[in-house]
């Protein structure tokens, strides 16, 4: 997909699902990451460790971490062996073109749907 090659519709709206779902994590991780941070400093400021700064920047860290986890923006090195959340979208993709190829997933779902509409009693009887 470069300029010579521009995205399909199709390609289009799975980049833009892939980015709304990774955008949905990031969100996730910073509105965690803000109050474990202040208890991170406050636990460094409190205890009596010689480095006052040591579990902040654990914290830091993993925030680092999870950062090439989710790689927005697709920065993270592709020849890297850690895996990325582009990984866990293709192996969700995989999973449901496989059972889509089977027959799909909805078949599955009515069954159980047909069976407690027989077993429900009718109203006003």
């Amino acid at each position: 997909m470069t300029k010579d090659n521009p995205p399909t519709r199709g390609q289009l709206l799975r980049q833009i699902l892939v980015f709304q779902f990774k955008l949905a994590m990031d969100g996730i991780r910073d509105v965690l990451l803000s109050p474990i941070s202040v208890i991170a400093a406050l636990a460094g400021i409190l205890t009596n460790h010689p480095d006052p700064s040591r579990y902040f920047n654990q914290l830091l860290q993993l925030g680092h971490r999870s950062d090439q986890w989710i790689n927005l923006f697709n920065t993270h090195n592709k020849d890297s062996e850690s895996s990325t959340a582009d990984d866990f979208v293709r192996e969700a993709e995989s999973i449901v073109r496989s059972e889509l190829e089977k027959g799909g997933v909805t078949p599955r779902l009515k069954r159980p749907a047909k069976k407690s509409e027989n077993q429900s009693p009718e109203k006003g009887e």
